[in-house]
């Protein structure tokens, strides 16, 4: 990504257009299936238990969606993946963390530069009761040119000074 230091960056799964891959994300996303986000999340914790670059986190903090765009789904699939990475991981979920403060329009579609400039300042912090901690695994369902990842890890360094690993269910090819 290069645009912000992040320690570690992986991501479960390859999403090529027209694959099996791709239709199992448009399941998650729009067909009412959030269970398999959190059954691969749950899946890769287990893989990312064997690895010593993701110990020592502290938190997990799913990307949020827009509360218009929550109340259409009725989900957040980034958050069940990350409850699923957080059940493998004994690792505590915080999706109190970070807020979409203004809607954006849909990434897909966009050039590079257009996906850097729809999310610049999307994401806020939100005050919290509990401190964050020092190292957090920031997840999200689908990574394409990082600039959602790059968006929110901004906000989470500025607003904590924490360090920030990212998890994604798919990487875009």
């Amino acid at each position: 990504m290069g645009k912000v230091p992040i320690e570690e960056a992986c991501s479960f799964i390859l999403l090529q257009k027209g694959s099996r891959v791709e239709r199992l994300i448009y399941q998650i996303k729009y067909n009412n299936q959030p269970f398999l986000a959190e059954y691969f999340g749950y899946q890769y914790g287990l893989k990312l238990l064997e690895s010593e670059l993701y110990r020592g986190l502290s938190a997990i903090v799913p990307i949020p969606l827009h509360t218009s765009k929550l109340r259409k789904r009725g989900y957040n699939q980034s958050t069940y993946f990350g409850q699923g990475l957080s059940r493998a991981m004994n690792i505590p979920l915080r999706d109190d963390v970070l807020k979409r403060q203004r809607a954006t329009m849909t990434q897909t579609g966009k050039d590079r530069l257009s996906r850097y400039e729809n999310v610049e300042d999307v994401f806020v912090c939100r005050q919290l009761s509990q401190p964050l901690g020092e190292h957090v695994l920031l997840v999200d369902d689908v990574l394409t040119t990082g600039a959602t990842i790059v968006s929110a890890t901004l906000t989470l360094q500025e607003s904590w000074g924490c360090k920030v690993s990212v998890a994604t269910l798919a990487r875009a090819q």
